[in-house]
């Protein structure tokens, strides 16, 4: 019987990434340059950082897509590049990054040059559109994402979509609902 795939949209371990076949010396992907992607590493860093320690949402990064200041500007379209993916709402960010989970690992489907620029900034997770080989997985996952979210570590069970001991709060970003 062949495993019914699942996927949802959450923050993922980017220890568990791997990226093959980049070349070190590229400049440009998909019409971005490699500065304008390290300048979305460090307004990622900033936004993690307000969401984990500020409460903001997906509202306060809109709010600052409309300011007139440039770096708050910049903010809030680099939250809305990563992390609005609701193919509902018109304001949607289709080029988000794509993952499958294999085996131990995600292998990337779309967004190697992301993911390596964030690896090398030093961030511990990004949003990203997860495919997984069944429920349990695609939840243990989504847990584990939402725990390096908050700053903590997942727990090191990996039979379990849950973690004994540690009360279940909301995703730290409220736009990264489930499926």
């Amino acid at each position: 019987m062949t495993p019914s795939w699942q996927s949802g949209f959450f923050e993922i371990d980017l220890s568990k990434v791997f990226i093959h076949d980049l070349p070190p010396d590229w400049q440009i992907s998909k019409g971005y340059t490699r500065e304008q992607m390290n300048i979305w590493m460090q307004d990622l860093k900033a936004i993690q950082q307000l969401c984990r320690e500020k409460n903001y949402t997906a509202s306060d990064f809109q709010r600052l897509r409309q300011s007139q200041n440039l770096s708050e500007q910049s903010l809030g379209h680099t939250y809305h590049k990563f992390y609005d993916h609701d193919p509902s709402g018109s304001n949607m960010n289709g080029d988000y990054i794509k993952v499958d989970w294999v085996g131990d690992r995600y292998e990337v489907v779309n967004g190697r040059h992301r993911l390596a620029l964030a690896q090398k900034a030093g961030l511990k997770h990004l949003p990203a559109h997860v495919s997984a080989p069944n429920r349990a997985t695609l939840e243990r996952l989504r847990s584990d994402g939402e725990y390096l979210a908050r700053g903590a570590t997942p727990q090191p069970d990996r039979t379990s979509p849950t973690h004994p001991g540690v009360t279940p709060q909301q995703p730290i970003h409220p736009t990264l609902e489930r499926f």
